[in-house]
C-alpha cells in the first residue's frame, strides 16, 4: 500500500520459486493515505508512517485496504487469472471512526473489522460479499485513546487488529507508554455468529509496554507479539480471554521490533526491525532467540512481514527517502538457517508505505 496522497495497491507478480518478479501494477483504493505526526518535529511520522501492522488483507480472492487519511476501507476482486489485475468493488465504506490503521477478515463469517487511532477511535465492523463488496459499517466500539487525528507518536495508538485461530475472537493490541495507559493492553471481543461482541475484554500482559504487531501460533491459543520496546513475546490466552506472558524475548541490538509472523515450514517465528535492518528468528514453543540475521541490503529497517511457503517477505519503506523495497529471504534450509535472496524495488511508494499482502 502506497499510503501517500492518493492511496494505491502494488502488486508485484511472484515467480515459482519466490522471486519477486515485473511488470508491477498500481491501481488506486479511491480512497487517500496519510501518516502520524511525529512528536519531535510535529511534522508526518515516516518510515513507519501509521504506527500499525495490517493495513492490507487478503481473503480468499478479496483484497482490502485502510485509508487513513479518508477514514476508509476499500475492497476489491482479485482476478483469477492475473492476480495483479485489481477491481474496486463499490465506493470505499466510511469506518465510522477517523484514522483506520488496520483490518482482520473472518472469512468463516463473512466478516471485516477495522481499528481507528484517532480523535474518534475504537472497532467498527461490516458484512461482506466477495463479488459485490461491503455493507455499512457497525456502531464503533469505543476505545477512547484520547487522541488526535492524525495521532500523535506511538505511545496510546492502535498497532493490530486480528482473529484468532478458530475465527472465534476478535483481538486488538494497543501501545502504552502514556500517562493513562502505561503498559498497553491487550483487547478480546467474541464472536457470536456473524456479530462480533461489544463487550471489551481487555488485559495488560507483564513486562508490556508498546505492544505491535502479531502473530497467531497454530495449534493454540497463545499469541506471538512484537514489543517496540524490547522485542517479542508469546501471550497465552486462557479460557476469559485474559493475555498472560509466557515468555519474554529481548532481542538483540533492537530498534523497533514492531512485525511478526510465523513460518509452518520452520515452526518458528520472525520479526522484524523498523530502525535496524535485521530479521530474528525465534521459538515461540521455547520462548527463545534461534538466530539473527543482518542484511546486508542498503535498507535501514523493515516493517510488516510475511513468511510464504520457503520464504519470508518484508516491506521496507526505510531507505533514506527513497523508493521503497521487499527483503526476499530463504527459509528452505529450516530452523536457524535463514539466509538473504533478493532485495527488490517494485516502484510506486515511498517512505510512507505500510502493510503487506499475499495472494495465496
Amino acid at each position: 500500500m502506497s499510503n501517500h496522497g492518493l492511496n494505491a495497491i502494488v502488486a508485484i507478480p511472484v515467480a515459482q520459486n519466490g522471486t519477486l518478479v515485473t511488470p508491477v501494477t498500481t491501481t488506486l483504493t479511491g480512497g487517500n493515505g496519510s501518516a502520524s505526526i511525529n512528536p519531535a518535529t510535529g511534522g508526518p511520522s515516516s518510515p513507519d508512517a501509521l504506527a500499525n501492522a495490517g493495513a492490507v488483507q487478503v481473503d480468499g480472492q478479496n483484497l482490502f485496504v485502510v485509508n487513513a487519511g479518508s477514514n476508509s476501507l476499500s475492497i476489491f476482486h482479485i482476478d483469477e487469472y492475473d492476480p495483479t489485475k485489481l477491481t474496486l468493488l463499490g465506493e470505499p465504506r466510511n469506518t465510522n471512526g477517523e484514522f483506520p490503521i488496520t483490518v482482520a477478515v473472518s472469512s468463516k463469517h463473512r466478516l471485516v473489522c477495522v481499528a481507528n487511532t484517532g480523535t474518534i477511535s475504537g472497532i467498527a465492523c461490516a458484512s461482506y460479499s466477495p463479488s459485490y463488496g461491503l455493507a455499512p459499517f457497525d456502531t464503533l466500539r469505543n476505545f477512547n485513546l484520547n487522541q488526535t487525528t492524525p495521532p500523535v507518536g506511538l505511545p496510546n495508538t492502535i498497532s493490530h487488529i486480528f482473529f484468532d485461530n478458530a475465527q472465534k475472537v476478535l483481538y486488538t493490541t494497543v501501545k502504552g507508554m502514556s500517562p493513562t495507559n502505561p503498559s498497553g493492553f491487550l483487547s478480546a471481543y467474541k464472536v457470536n455468529g456473524n456479530r462480533v461482541s461489544y463487550k471489551n475484554i481487555r488485559s495488560s500482559p507483564d513486562g508490556t509496554k508498546l505492544l505491535f504487531g502479531t502473530a497467531n501460533i497454530p495449534g493454540s491459543t497463545n499469541i506471538l507479539a512484537s514489543d517496540a520496546s524490547f522485542g517479542a513475546e508469546v501471550i497465552s490466552v486462557n479460557a476469559s480471554y485474559q493475555g498472560s506472558t509466557i515468555a519474554h524475548i529481548d532481542i538483540p541490538h533492537n530498534v523497533a521490533t514492531c512485525w511478526a509472523t510465523f513460518s509452518d515450514v520452520t515452526g518458528t517465528g520472525y520479526m522484524t526491525d523498523g530502525g535496524a535492518n535485521q530479521i530474528t528468528e525465534v521459538d515461540v514453543n521455547a520462548g527463545t532467540l534461534v538466530t539473527q540475521l543482518n542484511s546486508s541490503s542498503t535498507n535501514i529497517g523493515m516493517n510488516d512481514v510475511a513468511a510464504v511457503g520457503n520464504r519470508v517477505y518484508a516491506l521496507s519503506p526505510n531507505r533514506n527517502g527513497q523508493l521503497s523495497a521487499i527483503s526476499v529471504f530463504d527459509i528452505s534450509g529450516g530452523k536457524g538457517a535463514i539466509k538473504e535472496f533478493q532485495t527488490f524495488l517494485p516502484g510506486g511508494s515511498n517512505n510512507f508505505a505500510s502493510g503487506l499482502g499475499w495472494i495465496r
